[in-house]
């Protein structure tokens, strides 16, 4: 882990103490105790040095040259290199109410190598920056306030007149609490842009909310950089010499610039019209100014896209008060799309006032801020400091002497630990070595497969951390690890060895406010376990003989509660150092003090205080090894896993054996991550879909002219829909009154009008039934094909194809909401809930039961066939699978899936329930259909649920059909937004779909490989819940 440095004087006399040194070579102010400087001399010294410069012939420079040299000037070296003479870890500490001064030879040493440049266009107009906007929030300030309270008038008199030298007066927004100030700096500063911020005034706190001043200055602002100062900072000519670099050389306009300011005590106006009076206020802070500390932020050079780019949302800050400015910076520094460059070494900020502040707790509305910091990131805000940059900018831009250099010397396993955290504040950490290589490989598949990304790996070795560094996977590595290390077996000293220091890792991840999860790397992760936390308990894991947790799935939340437990786990585990100690390696002695039993042991004792919260993860969602391979409990009880642990078996070659047999290896033979294969998006245009109608009919006369004439009066506007309908053979045994009912079924389909497109009637002339039908009704050659379909029995609503017309638009056509798992969209109300498990069984809800309000769409793994809208690509997917499961198998295959209740009526009559293959078919490849969740469970169709294939009897209407548009249901929000569901009507909340695809990877094909598992149970493809109901120990463990 990367650690700051602390300096001191060395033997010579150098001024070692009053810098940081860096990896990389440069130096940087270093404050201690949170603020500091490395500027604060002696009056004497002051004069004497002006003497010694007036002397040479020189201009009083600050050693951060203060003006501006559009065409160069003399070079300046940088300053002496500090010795470094120890490694002390730096405190991070956020009180910046102390200051470090510097003594005559440290000054002199700093500041004899400087040169004055020359200065060019000194105040003209060709030395303003026209791309760069300023704005800021100021204080009262009118000529009441210059007699009342003269020093914060000065300065901000002060401050703006230094910003006109830099850019167009109308490139300055100040917004201020009234009209009279307004007024004010409008008169004495002419083109100036002000602003009341009533509405951006938390009346309640009594503050404004600095976060609606910065969206107002995006709206107002014409540029496209703008720069957030605090009005009491003077800025000068290196600061536009900096944002030139900056711009010139991040073209991807992702950067973020801040740096330490120098506080100064300036009381009276400053001259900014000559070329002297700017040398002498240089010339002061060189001598006078002192560093502020490292969390003080004043200014914030930025891209008016960057907060688009890294979707951050600023929360209501109140601003005159501190964290809000920490925590923004943290969140651009976690932002791996944003460069955060400390700009201190180029940029001299001058703060007008060097007294030393404290009581920043004491403000009004530091409570709040405080408290709505943690509440969104914990303690990220640590992180808010200059300390944590990306690169730093070395030397002075304003004599093209600068440049941008990494910063080696941040702690970058911290921040990769809030990079890395979700939203609420978790945190996964699993360790890896090189003799779990090939597991941990196989787990970071799962988890790119389930889209999981909220965790760090922890390296044992340095070998493996480089691996796994190579990959992109987030890791650290251990302090003085070794090369290389193998895997250690369960309760030998290696393995004591590698859980205590996980113990104190874990600790640190608690400390910043981040929930931490532990596992071992010998599992598998179906699902992103954070969605099945419990909120209320601070100490959570995996089930271990009814009421322990087992140490090898743990969650502790960053209570009270749980930093005290984990002190005292680590506490315990101290007691391991003896044992560690006294077995040699290799050794296999169980120790008493594992963690496991710390865990346990101490949570037990807290519990028993009343001064802990715990919740266990039962085995049927969280299945150790004996549960999931040997019992099968996720399986009999119908819910997936969410994390599965390959335990209860010992050696590394026999767990990857294990996986392999039940699909749970997820690596080729080049230890590649295998995931699914997917069609991509097509290129076209809205223009370019061509749309056909499918209706599928037989010998029902009245329901197909209903359908056709609701067909007709629909509205289509300019779009030519072509239109089919096919008719089915009889069979050879059919009765005359079905082939006489069949031939008028022919007669309305050809005297039928059709003036929105082409019109085909397919006559066919052999039997195919209902599945022949449906698997033969289209073959799309191009991509730009829609098939809709409808049967017979369905009747359309006026608004159907306008409706349908604006979803393919939106999830078929562009590219950025297509899901190549989406297999289509369904036009019905869908209430049917098909999944059973222990939890639910088939009957008990209906689909709008448990949608979350206000979601008018959902996606759902049971594919819909009452009005189906069928793409392309995914279609000829399935009618190829189809075909090659009928000539494949060397027996019938069974398209059923276990615990669907369909099952029961396939298995009745398995010739003619087509819709079961397109179940299986979704199944086995992960797919889902978008479906409506109208008001009233309204839809586009009704089915009439009519006497035929599918009803045995008439059963009317299956819902209420809409009778008209409104802008709720033409909304289509993201795909992603929008809430997925499998069979069981589970939601699959994780980012990415495609673990519905490895679900089939819960039931293998049985084999003597499988080891001890119930065969027969997996022999069964068509069970469901209710067949194997569990026993009462399994209800105790689910």
């Amino acid at each position: 882990m990367n650690q700051g440095k602390r300096l001191a004087r060395d033997d010579s006399g150098n001024p070692a103490e009053k810098y940081r040194l860096h990896k990389n070579g440069s130096t940087r102010p270093r404050s201690f105790g949170g603020c500091g400087g490395i500027f604060r001399s002696r009056p004497m010294l002051m004069l004497t040095m002006l003497l010694i410069l007036m002397a040479v012939g020189f201009s009083a420079y600050s050693w951060v040259v203060a003006t501006r040299s559009d065409e160069g000037g003399s070079a300046v070296p940088p300053p002496p290199q500090p010795t470094l003479v120890d490694e002390s870890v730096r405190v991070v500490d956020d009180d910046d109410s102390s200051s470090v001064t510097i003594d005559e030879a440290d000054f002199t040493a700093v500041r004899s190598s400087y040169e004055t440049p020359e200065l060019l266009n000194f105040g003209s107009s060709e030395s303003l920056t026209h791309d760069l906007t300023f704005f800021t929030l100021f204080m009262n300030m009118d000529e009441s306030m210059l007699k009342n309270q003269r020093d914060v008038y000065v300065h901000q008199f002060n401050s703006i007149t230094s910003w006109t030298r830099l850019v167009p007066a109308h490139n300055i927004i100040v917004f201020v609490a009234d009209q009279f100030t307004c007024d004010h700096v409008k008169g004495k500063f002419p083109g100036v842009q002000c602003f009341l911020d009533i509405d951006c005034v938390d009346f309640h706190q009594r503050r404004t909310d600095v976060s609606c001043i910065w969206k107002l200055a995006r709206e107002k602002a014409t540029t496209e950089y703008l720069t957030y100062v605090n009005g009491d900072i003077i800025l000068l000519d290196d600061f536009v010499a900096t944002f030139k670099y900056l711009k010139q050389h991040r073209a991807n306009k992702r950067f973020v610039a801040v740096g330490q300011r120098t506080d100064i005590n300036i009381k009276d106006f400053v001259d900014f019209s000559t070329r002297q009076e700017v040398e002498k206020l240089f010339a002061r802070a060189a001598v006078e100014g002192q560093y502020h500390g490292e969390w003080g932020i004043d200014y914030f050079i930025h891209h008016r896209s960057v907060f688009d780019v890294t979707k951050i949302e600023f929360p209501p800050f109140l601003a005159g008060v501190f964290r809000w400015d920490n925590w923004l910076l943290s969140q651009f520094v976690i932002e791996p799309n944003v460069d955060v460059v400390d700009a201190t070494l180029s940029v001299r900020a001058l703060h007008q006032d060097d007294a030393k502040r404290s009581g920043h707790w004491e403000r009004d509305g530091a409570p709040y801020n405080d408290a709505l910091a943690t509440k969104t990131s914990g303690y990220q805000y640590r992180i808010g400091n200059v300390f944590f940059a990306d690169f730093l900018m070395n030397g002075q831009c304003l004599t093209d002497r600068c440049t941008l250099i990494e910063n080696m010397d941040r702690d970058s396993d911290l921040v990769m630990m809030f990079r890395r955290k979700d939203k609420d504040l978790n945190l996964a950490v699993l360790t890896v070595n090189t003799g779990y290589m090939e597991m941990a490989m196989n787990w970071l598949c799962w988890a790119r497969r389930v889209g999981f990304e909220n965790f760090i790996l922890l390296a044992e070795d340095q070998n493996s951390f480089r691996t796994f560094s190579s990959l992109g996977a987030p890791v650290v590595v251990v302090s003085g690890a070794p090369e290389l290390k193998s895997a250690a077996e369960y309760g030998s000293r290696e393995f004591q060895e590698t859980m205590r220091y996980r113990t104190n890792f874990l600790y640190r991840v608690l400390d910043h406010g981040m929930n931490f999860m532990t596992a071992d790397i010998d599992t598998v992760w179906m699902d992103n376990p954070f969605n099945h936390v419990d909120p209320d308990a601070d100490l959570q894991g995996q089930q271990h003989k009814i009421e322990n947790i087992s140490g090898g799935l743990v969650y502790v939340k960053s209570t009270n509660a749980g930093l005290t437990l984990w002190k005292e786990v680590m506490r315990c585990q101290e007691k391991n150092i003896a044992f560690i100690m006294s077995h040699k390696p290799g050794t296999y002695t169980p120790s008493e003090y594992d963690e496991q039993y710390c865990i346990n042991q101490l949570s037990f004792k807290m519990i028993s205080e009343g001064k802990l919260k715990r919740a266990l993860w039962k085995n049927n969602r969280f299945p150790d090894g004996r549960s999931f391979f040997e019992e099968l409990l996720p399986q009999r009880t119908g819910v997936s896993p969410v994390v599965i642990h390959n335990n209860w078996i010992v050696g590394i070659e026999n767990k990857i054996h294990r996986f392999k047999n039940w699909g749970m290896w997820a690596l080729d033979s080049e230890n590649k991550c295998v995931l699914p294969h997917r069609v991509s998006a097509p290129e076209l245009t809205a223009e370019e879909v061509r749309f056909t109608v499918k209706v599928l009919t037989f010998d029902r006369q009245a329901s197909l002219e209903r359908l056709l004439r609701s067909l007709s009066n629909a509205r289509y506007a300019s779009d030519h829909v072509k239109l089919i309908v096919s008719i089915d053979f009889p069979t050879s045994n059919a009765s005359e009154e079905v082939k006489v009912a069949r031939q008028r079924v022919v007669e309305t389909a050809q005297n039928f009008e059709w003036i929105h497109g082409e019109y085909l009637v397919e006559d066919l002339e052999e039997h195919r039934g209902l599945v022949g039908q449906w698997i033969n009704s289209w073959n799309p050659t191009t991509d730009n094909e829609i098939l809709i379909v409808f049967e017979d029995d369905l009747e359309v609503s006026k608004w159907w194809f306008t409706w349908t017309r604006a979803a393919v638009n939106k999830y078929f056509v562009d590219k950025s909401q297509f899901d190549p798992r989406m297999f289509g969209i369904a036009l019905q109300s869908q209430h049917t809930i098909l999944g059973e498990s222990v939890e639910r069984k088939y009957g008990e809800h209906h689909t709008s039961q448990l949608i979350p309000q206000g979601n008018h769409l959902f996606r759902y793994q049971l594919v819909g066939t009452w009005g189906t809208i069928l793409f392309p690509q995914q279609w000829r997917e399935f009618v190829e699978w189809y075909h090659e499961k009928q000539v494949t198998s060397t027996e019938a295959f069974p398209a059923c899936v276990p615990n669907v209740f369909s099952n029961t009526w396939y298995k009745q009559r398995p010739g003619r329930i087509w819709s079961q293959w397109i179940i299986r078919f979704a199944f086995e490849k992960g797919y889902y259909m978008l479906y409506t969740n109208f008001l009233n469970n309204m839809a586009l169709v009704v089915n009439h649920r009519e006497a035929g294939e599918n009803f045995l009897e008439s059963k009317g209407p299956s819902n209420e059909m809409l009778k008209s548009l409104t802008p709720v249901e033409l909304s289509f929000p993201p795909l992603q937004s929008i809430p997925l569901y499998d069979f069981a009507f589970y939601q699959v909340k994780q980012p990415n779909p495609d673990i519905l695809a490895f679900r089939q990877n819960l039931f293998p094909q049985p084999s003597d490989q499988l080891g001890k598992t119930n065969l027969e149970f997996l022999s069964d493809k068509c069970w469901i819940h209710r067949m194997y109901l569990p026993t009462v120990e399994d209800q105790k463990r689910s």
